[in-house]
């Protein structure tokens, strides 16, 4: 008895320290992604609710691994520490171009499986306290390199300041001198990004979609259409930077030059800084994207009121780091035959969508004046959220998979969601109001991979955008005005201020090779058809 009872409580030993390494590795997993994220995924109370429901989750891990057989929970932490490599794993694949995006990750789940099983294999006759002991061993290393890369990172972001981001542009001076004393008439403007949305004739000869008829209805209520419009630049960071500021950007073959370096001056943009000082209040209805997160002086933030503190971290934490939120949703959505709202990320519900909509027919049908409305919209730009109909599509049709016919019609059936909300919140928008200006523009077009084999270098889809405006009293400019957005807020200065703003040539550049060479490295486009 004294032997069996003396072995049970080694056993229980056993446990609680491989309980104890187990937390401790899962822990620092979900607490430096925390830490990378914590603009984006929730509050801090979300934190630790989700933390709590992990450590819950793992003695139940445990628990089940020591009932199916005893030696194998010893082996459950090396297990955790495999899976956190998985999203980097799968990057590396993606990266060799091994295969398909669903077949890669399905690769890695495989080998992580299968180095666990033959780790178990070789050790199970090991002494239980080495195999802790060295479980321990690995998560300090784990700890150290996690917090190393945190340090880092931080320390590559000090050197992302206002002034250095301002160095990014052309123009170093706001294109125009705001009086805030003077007395000028402050119609509303609603200016709506819709990401990734393609050009006409692009549309036609890519995806065999005739969008004439959004077009026409746009001439028809009075709207300028950009003829053969095209993005400045093939990358949202850039194109907005740009657009915001009125400026082309300083080309850099500078590789420690990321997109981060994009936000201070997209933030801070002559745009912004300028309408306010006008007198406008800056309504922001924003994405996820860091970029347009937050505006200085902004009077509603969309995602702060009903994003980001409605987020579950833990949600967001499964989807991005493990394949299991994916998994279960897609078996659960095979059973129920609709799909389920578990391990969804909010930032993803389709109703956000709505909510979105809903809050631009609202907020441009203000009878005062003197709003700004600033609306990104992360469509049709995956993920699918929305068919045209306005039904939520399955969790399945979210993202781009290796059937680029199946990609493009989602993405067809979400521009003729966006489309028909348009029109019918313009429509609203006339009855209120009898002065306001409403700009359409596309930060860049489809991404060419995406839809097209083979893709690379497609500039004329990748560059295409809609570019369109509107102002109820006359403004002098026509089509070749919108060929790109670099005026756009030009024309803007020049219905509200009546002066003569310069305005610059339009050009359209794409990377010399690739973001990851330089995020800054353009080149001009001369002629499209010689380089696609």
């Amino acid at each position: 008895m004294k032997i069996s009872g003396k072995s049970n409580v080694i056993l229980f030993k056993q446990f609680l320290l491989t309980l104890m390494v187990s937390e401790f590795i899962i822990a620092i997993d979900y607490t430096f992604f925390y830490l990378y994220n914590y603009h984006a995924i929730g509050s801090f109370y979300a934190f630790i609710l989700g933390l709590l429901s992990l450590f819950f989750s793992i003695i139940c891990l445990l628990l089940f691994a020591k009932l199916v057989i005893n030696k194998i929970f010893l082996f459950i932490p090396i297990g955790l520490f495999l899976t956190t490599l998985y999203t980097p794993l799968t990057e590396l694949f993606v990266y060799m171009d091994i295969s398909s995006s669903f077949i890669n990750k399905l690769l890695v789940l495989g080998l992580i499986f299968l180095i666990w099983i033959l780790l178990y294999y070789i050790f199970r006759y090991e002494d239980s306290r080495k195999i802790i002991k060295n479980s321990f061993f690995v998560s300090i290393i784990f700890f150290s390199i996690s917090l190393v890369d945190l340090i880092i990172l931080k320390l590559d972001r000090t050197g992302v300041t206002y002034e250095s981001s301002f160095e990014l542009l052309k123009r170093k001076e706001s294109p125009v001198d705001i009086n805030s004393n003077a007395e000028v008439e402050l119609p509303n403007i609603i200016y709506i990004v819709p990401d990734r949305y393609g050009g006409i004739e692009q549309l036609k000869n890519y995806f065999d979609y005739d969008n004439s008829n959004f077009i026409n209805a746009l001439e028809n209520k009075g709207f300028i259409i950009g003829k053969d419009s095209r993005s400045n630049y093939p990358s949202s960071y850039a194109s907005i930077l740009s657009t915001l500021n009125s400026s082309y950007i300083v080309e850099s073959n500078d590789v420690k030059k990321t997109r981060d370096l994009a936000y201070p001056a997209i933030k801070n943009s002559y745009a912004y800084t300028n309408l306010s000082k006008l007198g406008y209040e800056l309504y922001n209805l924003n994405t996820w994207w860091e970029g347009n997160r937050y505006i200085p002086n902004e009077e509603l933030n969309f995602y702060s009121e009903h994003v980001r503190h409605n987020q579950s971290t833990l949600s967001y934490y499964i989807n991005q780091k493990t394949p299991f939120g994916a998994i279960l949703r897609n078996l659960l959505e095979i059973f129920l035959e609709e799909p389920p709202n578990i391990f969804v990320e909010i930032r993803n519900e389709c109703e956000i969508q709505k909510t979105k909509f809903k809050k631009l027919s609202d907020s441009s049908q203000y009878k005062g004046n003197g709003l700004f409305i600033y609306a990104h919209f992360m469509m049709p730009h995956a993920p699918y959220l929305l068919n045209a109909s306005g039904d939520c599509n399955p969790s399945s049709m979210h993202y781009a998979g290796s059937d680029l016919e199946a990609n493009k019609d989602r993405y067809i059936e979400s521009l003729k969601f966006f489309n028909v909300q348009i029109l019918n919140i313009f429509d609203a928008m006339l009855e209120t109001n009898k002065n306001f200006i409403f700009v359409i523009q596309s930060d860049e077009g489809p991404y060419p991979c995406q839809y097209l084999d083979p893709c690379k270098d497609n500039w004329d889809l990748k560059t295409s955008n809609i570019n369109v405006f509107y102002a109820s009293n006359k403004l002098k400019i026509d089509e070749n005005d919108l060929k790109t957005p670099i005026n756009n807020f030009n024309y803007i200065y020049k219905y509200l201020l009546d002066s003569d703003t310069q305005t610059l040539e339009h050009v359209v550049y794409k990377y010399k090779t690739k973001e990851e060479d330089g995020a800054f490295d353009f080149q001009k486009i001369n002629n499209f058809e010689a380089i696609n």
